[in-house]
């Protein structure tokens, strides 16, 4: 039996030019889809906003469809754990992103703008 001819699509790749500070290594970065669902059943705040510091607040091409997956575990944890929960998350995610300022591209004010957003659509 012969098999199936497959079509392979090639994704476009976005490469950066040029890396102006050493990649520091963060919680995030390392979680499977498997924890991101855990994360909405018992919310590690730390780990919920260095995941969606990583995950939705940068504005790289195809963020879209990670901001969605954010926003979604958001939903889940305001619908289990109530706003005040969500509130606990947002402020952590700010406090986190406010320790990398000085390695940022964007201003304080924009940053704050995209949390904002990210927040205001849940």
């Amino acid at each position: 039996m012969s098999k199936p001819n497959r079509v392979v699509h090639a994704a476009a790749i976005e490469m950066l030019a040029e890396w102006e500070v050493p990649a520091i290594p963060g919680p995030g970065v390392l979680v499977d889809e498997g924890q991101i669902e855990q994360l909405s059943v018992k919310p590690d705040v730390g780990g919920l906003a260095a995941w969606i510091a990583v995950t939705a607040i940068t504005e790289a091409t195809g963020h879209e469809a990670r901001k969605k997956k954010v926003r979604g575990v958001l939903t889940v944890c305001r619908q289990r754990f109530g706003q005040p929960k969500i509130d606990e998350i947002k402020q952590e995610l700010i406090r986190h992103m406010q320790q990398y300022g000085s390695r940022r591209k964007i201003t304080d004010e924009e940053l704050l703008a995209r949390i904002e957003r990210l927040f205001d659509a849940i």
